[in-house]
């Protein structure tokens, strides 16, 4: 069997647009076992995410890709041979927490390197084809969503909550998890299409479609008129005027998660998070607002493993779904990471690549 592996040919600069010429398809040796607690995977699906574009550059928030090695991220696999007394051939397992499966069809995973829940084994009567939504749900788009909303939103039955970018990955899982924990689901739209789909799709309760809202005052009466009740929760994934005017309609003591990874852009600053209008910090402050960033990688092990087993249970009684772009074939991974990221804004959804 041969063993295709992606790599990264050379570096991008500071507002560089990715180029599918700046990686390469390479033929690798196939690993073999060399000593204790170690697996040899057969790729199944690998995930393709946009904070991938802060990895090409050689500093910043993220860790760096290694010039000519396979690139790595959240991946899928089925054990083929295996010296870990955890794991037998067949056995599925997925990336938690590290996040470093290499972008090639056959790897060598070594567990003594590894923290102890770096991977996972998925139950054997978890269905094959929930395989890559389990895979985004333990990626950095799902563990944002869980620890932004369990962790920083602390919700509580019957309260209200407002997502910017609903239709986004983060957005729609967090808005699920919402629905599921009994809260009612406000998406901040910009399209009738978007509307459609957050009703009829994800069972949100309410939308506000800001696109024909052009000054602040209009847009925070549709709020007040879809929250009645007031705003406890504001998940923002967008930043800026569209979001500031959330802060106008949230209760006493309300919380607002947001996400480092998800915010950061290619200049490594926040995008639209870092300075806030006067007014609105008066608001912040004034309603003892609880604003806060956090960050995946900084959370516990014990988030993972919770997290490994809610999602696995969510996703398999139906409570959790996404529109997902699938590519097949590994050589496809530039296409999916120029074309389904950056050219296409993942419109046709998150981003995958089917390996096997």
């Amino acid at each position: 069997m041969s063993n295709k592996a992606i790599t990264l040919k050379e570096y991008i600069d500071l507002g560089e647009t990715p180029q599918k010429s700046q990686f390469e398809i390479k033929k690798v040796k196939k690993p073999v076992l060399s000593g204790d607690n170690q697996v040899l995977a057969q790729t199944l699906y690998l995930s393709v995410d946009p904070y991938m574009k802060l990895q090409m550059k050689n500093e910043g928030l993220f860790k760096p890709f290694v010039l000519g090695e396979p690139l790595y991220g959240c991946g899928i696999g089925r054990v083929r041979e295996s010296s870990h007394p955890d794991f037998s051939e067949n056995d599925v397992i997925i990336t938690l927490k590290d996040w470093n499966w290499p972008a090639q069809e056959l790897v060598l995973l070594d567990h003594q390197s590894d923290s102890s829940c770096a991977k996972k084994k998925v139950p054997s009567h978890f269905d094959a084809k929930n395989y890559s939504t389990l895979l985004t749900c333990l990626g950095l788009p799902g563990m944002n969503a869980y620890v932004g909303l369990m962790n920083y939103g602390k919700p509580s039955q019957g309260e209200t909550i407002i997502i910017s970018n609903p239709t986004e990955t983060i957005g729609c899982i967090v808005g699920q998890m919402a629905k599921n924990l009994g809260l009612i689901v406000v998406g901040l739209s910009r399209s009738q299409d978007e509307d459609n789909y957050l009703l009829n799709e994800l069972g949100f309760d309410q939308v506000v479609n800001y696109k024909n809202k052009s000054i602040r005052k209009d847009l925070i009466n549709d709020i007040n008129l879809k929250c009645p009740r007031g705003v406890d929760i504001f998940f923002d994934n967008l930043g800026g005027e569209i979001s500031n005017a959330v802060y106008f309609c949230m209760n006493e003591s309300g919380r607002v998660p947001i996400s480092v990874q998800a915010s950061y852009n290619d200049t490594d600053s926040y995008m639209n998070f870092d300075k806030l209008p006067k007014e609105v910090e008066n608001e912040i402050k004034d309603r003892s607002l609880k604003r806060e960033f956090f960050f995946i990688n900084s959370s516990s092990s014990k988030d993972f493993e919770s997290a490994f087993d809610y999602f696995l249970n969510q996703i398999s009684n139906g409570n959790i779904q996404f529109k997902e772009n699938v590519y097949e074939g590994i050589e496809k991974w530039p296409d999916a990471f120029i074309e389904g990221i950056f050219e296409n804004q993942q419109k046709d959804g998150k981003v995958i690549v089917k390996v096997n």
